[in-house]
């Protein structure tokens, strides 16, 4: 593996010490904490409900007015500690760059558009990628997380089942554990083919952490496969766990 790769592995592998917390316009700036992803523990997330009569105002141009709801993310409740955008009232689709952590982000704040009247439902992600700076973005929730008998559901699993193919095709476990991720927030459970995808792309790159967690939070408690995991798919974990040298659980 490239040094950059490995670095990215060690990065997500390695739980950090650090906690990180969102301080938003919608609690007063008050703090509240993000959660690290089990499998992935390089990303950290929030679900945020925002009521339209805590949202705020900005305008960047006198045609340009925006209504919503602004934030920064502070690393262990240390106001010296902030990460903040490198402009005020930054969209993430459009300013990228993230500066801190340090104490020099005062009016520098992401900020969230509402859409429309009455509660705002979105989610804040930061993400550590070995040397890469960190990227934070956000994306509101959709009404069909709560309806669990969509039409759409059968379209939507395919296009689950597209989205791992190419992950396998890019050798991109990362992503994997990514769309993983989403499967599990709008109730979609993995079938046992997509689990064994995900577990050759975590054996291919040594990710012994996030292939015990699959194996042993995923497919026996949460998701309780028929039958359990298959034969197939200990060998995949126990690769996994030997190509990261952690022979104690191959």
């Amino acid at each position: 593996l490239s040094r950059r790769a490995s670095a990215a592995r060690e990065d997500l592998e390695v739980h950090a010490d650090s906690k990180y917390y969102v301080v938003g316009s919608w609690t007063d700036w008050e703090f509240e904490e993000l959660v690290q992803d089990p499998l992935l523990p390089g990303i950290f997330h929030l679900e945020v409900e925002a009521d339209q009569e805590q949202a705020s105002t900005c305008s960047d141009q006198v045609e340009s007015f925006r209504y919503g709801f602004e934030f920064q993310i502070v690393r262990d409740q240390n106001w010296h500690q902030v990460l903040y955008p490198t402009e005020p009232n930054a969209d993430w689709e459009k300013s990228k760059s993230v500066a801190g952590p340090d104490g020099s982000g005062h009016g520098m704040n992401w900020f969230v558009d509402a859409l429309g009247w009455g509660n705002s439902l979105f989610r804040i992600e930061l993400r550590f990628f070995g040397d890469r700076p960190p990227f934070v973005s956000w994306k509101y929730e959709k009404a069909w997380k709560f309806d669990n008998t969509s039409e759409d559901d059968n379209e939507t699993e395919d296009v689950d089942r597209l989205a791992l193919d190419a992950c396998e095709k890019r050798d991109d476990w990362c992503s994997a554990l990514q769309r993983l991720g989403e499967m599990r927030r709008w109730n979609r459970g993995p079938d046992p083919d997509e689990y064994r995808l995900i577990l050759r792309l975590c054996k291919r790159h040594n990710a012994w952490a996030s292939a015990l967690h699959l194996l042993l939070e995923e497919m026996w408690r949460t998701h309780k496969l028929p039958g359990g995991p298959s034969e197939d798919d200990y060998r995949l974990v126990a690769g996994a766990c030997e190509g990261g040298g952690r022979w104690e659980f191959a």
